[in-house]
């Protein structure tokens, strides 16, 4: 059985974000099925249905007249799953997402065809997916193939050791290019291939600890910077309640040491002036839409963001919060 024929994509998903760039907006999510051979509808679809978990509840996608599915989120929403429950020969997939700010988001989610076995031929299709940049395509191959090996309790074996480098890999690239929520999950794979070297080496062609060290290492930075590319993404496309958003999530999560900075050109000054620059922007924005209340509140968050600075132009920082201190005094007093 060749490689092209065990791994047969049969299905694509478009998943499409809208909106959700300001306070109080929902999210807007289409997909739509095609046979990638055909660039059509399937002549029977092959899908359950598409779900997003967003944390607090679920949300069915609805299949309209069209064959495109869609979907309406509720606002404030960072972090979704999407799980495309196919059926029949297809296997399932549960994509974790970051909802980042901005302009809309166009995703291609390839389903794979199940396979009895994973042989020694079946990584050689993804591979080249995989230095095509066909990431998601290349990532849903081997997240199968891993998966079942898993399952099926395979023993350690060179076929094994490259299918999971490989995985990791994939789910490095899908955070780094897709904002897929799976650079943690790649520093687990590379990190459990570490474990299993000592003994095992024979498996292990061309993998050394270094090398494994250097991928992890990697994912681990991808998952700050691929953050930190949104909020100055944001910022450069006027949404700044976006930019301070993600600026202030990322800030959380470093200080609850649910991401590390360190390896990265990122600080947590850096973040907080980050912040406090778009929340002050947000706040003049706000004026001029005579919404005095919002404005009021982003120049409280960004005074308290550019008080809060330690080190880094820490001179700078003072200064911006007495300006924008100056300016809720205009506000108290009934200025404009």
């Amino acid at each position: 059985m060749t490689a092209g024929r065990v791994l047969t994509v049969v299905a694509v998903v478009t998943i499409v974000v809208l909106g959700g760039a300001q306070a109080g907006e929902t999210f807007s999510l289409a997909a739509k099925l095609l046979d990638p051979r055909s660039g059509q509808p399937p002549a029977i679809p092959s899908l359950a249905g598409i779900v997003a978990d967003f944390g607090s509840g679920t949300k069915d996608f609805t299949r309209g007249s069209d064959g495109r599915y869609s979907a309406d989120l509720p606002p404030a929403v960072t972090r979704l799953s999407v799980f495309v429950d196919a059926r029949d020969r297809l296997a399932p997939r549960t994509i974790p997402l970051i909802i980042g700010p901005g302009t809309a988001r166009s995703l291609t989610l390839y389903v794979v065809e199940r396979v009895a076995v994973i042989t020694y031929d079946y990584p050689a299709g993804p591979i080249l997916w995989f230095e095509s940049k066909e990431w998601d395509r290349a990532l849903a191959a081997f997240e199968y193939a891993y998966k079942t090996m898993t399952e099926n309790r395979v023993s350690i074996s060179a076929l094994r050791v490259q299918v999971e480098y490989y995985y990791g890999l994939a789910l490095r690239r899908a955070c780094e290019f897709l904002g897929y929520d799976t650079c943690a999950a790649a520093e687990e794979r590379f990190a459990n291939l570490r474990r299993q070297r000592p003994g095992n080496e024979k498996y292990f062609r061309g993998l050394s600890s270094e090398v494994l060290d250097a991928a992890a290492t990697a994912a681990k930075k991808i998952k700050v910077t691929a953050r930190y590319d949104a909020v100055v993404t944001a910022y450069k496309a006027g949404d700044f309640n976006g930019a301070a958003a993600t600026a202030e999530g990322l800030l959380a999560d470093a200080d609850a040491g649910l991401v590390d900075l360190s390896g990265t050109n990122i600080s947590m000054d850096r973040l907080r002036l980050d912040a406090a620059s778009a929340r002050a922007r947000l706040g003049d924005k706000l004026m001029k839409e005579d919404d005095i209340a919002a404005a009021v509140e982003n120049y409280k968050a960004a005074v308290s963001l550019s008080e809060s600075v330690e080190l880094l132009d820490k001179t700078r920082a003072l200064k911006s919060a007495e300006l924008i201190r100056g300016k809720l005094a205009t506000v108290e007093r009934g200025g404009v």
